[in-house]
């Protein structure tokens, strides 16, 4: 068998000299994750404010990064051909949600 002296060479004498500090493991990025919450159709403005008021409340609100409901700009043409622009949602009755793990 091995003696520690055989398989640890000799420190040296200075103070600081050949100490290897192991450095501290870095923080994991933060990894994020959209969920899709069901919520009433037409009610998806008042759950985002609501999501958003409650997370600050709770002390979430470092976890919920983003809180979004998907839109793409339409054009809707009434009876007597006027051309109106709105904002039709991608998802109806849904709110996507980004959060931290």
């Amino acid at each position: 068998m091995n003696t520690v002296s055989e398989i640890l060479p000799e420190t040296p004498t200075a103070p600081d000299a050949g100490v290897i500090v192991a450095a501290e493991p870095a923080e994991k990025p933060q990894v994020a994750r959209w969920y899709a919450v069901q919520v009433a159709s037409s009610c998806e403005k008042k759950v985002k404010a609501t999501l958003e008021q409650r997370a600050v409340t709770l002390g979430v609100d470092n976890r919920i990064l983003e809180i979004e409901i998907p839109q793409t700009p339409g054009v809707k043409i009434k009876k007597d051909g006027n051309r109106t622009s709105t904002e039709e949602k991608v998802f109806p009755g849904y709110v996507l949600v980004r959060m931290a793990r």
